[in-house]
């Protein structure tokens, strides 16, 4: 099919079009469960030779019976015959998500590290050919917009993310490497300013929050239309997840939500590259809560996109029949295995409203 590579701007709070229309697949009913599961040893390397068997799902707590299991061995894999009793699928060629998103987060970065984020992205463009169709999002507080849709047009992306302007916020930008709540007086004590000081950056500090977790929300949405799993690169210096002593659960765990709903991992990218300091909690939680990985301390962004991108290469897919008495709401997911020392990844959630269709 002809995938449209038309690109538009679009508004954080606008009406979403469906992106690459013409290859939107429509499904007949089911209520099938499919969740992805990456498999890592203690290294972070790859395990493709786990069966069927070596699993467990739990719905809720309540272990369900797996009748469908697919295994991505990666290029170069030598597939094993399929037992006569068990409904299975084995593939030699990588599957990684069918679409992407590079999330730019001009609103948690740094000036400086945009110009940063930008030649790294072009990099990526330019010797990298995604299996995905690739999407790039900007965040930031004036002009959030999608800056190209789903295409496998590099030179497309490329133009487009070349002429991105880097100058839509203060340029000073967020900072973890000064902090705007010291300041003492003569006597030691607290100086108004210093209070105001602090005041004003824990505003910021929750505006961007609450942006950051409703532009998930928004995208999740977006993905939710798209088939298959998704993935997004988000690429930022972080948001605080507690500001003041207060947890904003309200809109963190509700992006949380639409994220597992929309079947979409976080694969969350630290834009300040080499860095002293540890990335913040955020960075960690997004992506352990979606199925995804974390990449800090790092100057080769390009090369951690890329890694990001070919997740899915090895992998497995398991999935269950929705219960019959399943309630509305999220759906807590969990996956065990019964051999010791893997780590395995995968989304935490799933709605039924969003699997029946």
């Amino acid at each position: 099919m002809r995938i449209r590579g038309t690109c538009f701007l679009l508004s954080i709070v606008g009406i979403w079009r469906v992106a690459a229309q013409d290859d939107v697949v429509i499904r007949t009913t089911t209520s099938l469960v499919e969740v992805r599961v990456v498999a890592e040893d203690k290294r972070g390397k790859p395990v493709a030779d786990l069966k069927k068997s070596d699993f467990q799902i739990l719905d809720n707590g309540r272990p369900q019976s797996i009748r469908l299991f697919a295994a991505y061995r990666g290029p170069g894999a030598v597939t094993t015959p399929k037992p006569a009793n068990e409904e299975q699928s084995e593939s030699s060629s990588p599957t990684p998500s069918d679409y992407a998103l590079i999330l730019l987060d001009w609103l948690n970065t740094a000036y400086g590290n945009r110009i940063f984020v930008q030649e790294k992205v072009l990099q990526l463009l330019k010797d990298y050919q995604p299996r995905q169709r690739l999407a790039v999002f900007v965040l930031s507080r004036n002009n959030p917009r999608l800056l190209c849709d789903f295409t496998y047009d590099r030179d497309l992306l490329t133009y487009m993310v070349s002429r991105l302007s880097l100058d839509w916020e203060d340029k000073l930008g967020p900072s973890r490497d000064e902090s705007p709540f010291e300041g003492r007086g003569a006597r030691g004590g607290q100086t108004p300013q210093a209070d105001m000081a602090r005041e004003a950056a824990l505003n910021k500090a929750a505006r961007q929050t609450v942006d950051t977790s409703v532009a998930f929300e928004k995208i999740a949405d977006h993905m939710l239309h798209v088939p298959g799993r998704k993935a997004l690169l988000w690429v930022t210096t972080g948001i605080p997840m507690v500001i003041g002593g207060s947890y904003y659960s309200a809109f963190i765990e509700s992006a949380f939500g639409r994220l597992n709903k929309a079947d979409t991992a976080i694969y969350s990218i630290d834009s300040r590259g080499l860095s002293l300091t540890p990335p913040m909690d955020s960075l960690y939680e997004f992506a352990r809560r979606t199925g995804g990985e974390i990449f800090y301390n790092r100057n080769d962004l390009d090369k951690c996109m890329r890694t990001a991108l070919e997740d899915m290469a090895v992998s497995y897919t398991l999935g269950f029949h929705m219960p019959e008495d399943a309630k509305p709401g999220l759906h807590e997911l969990h996956v065990r295995l019964n051999r010791p020392g893997i780590n395995l990844r995968y989304r935490e959630s799933y709605d039924p409203a969003a699997t029946v269709r």
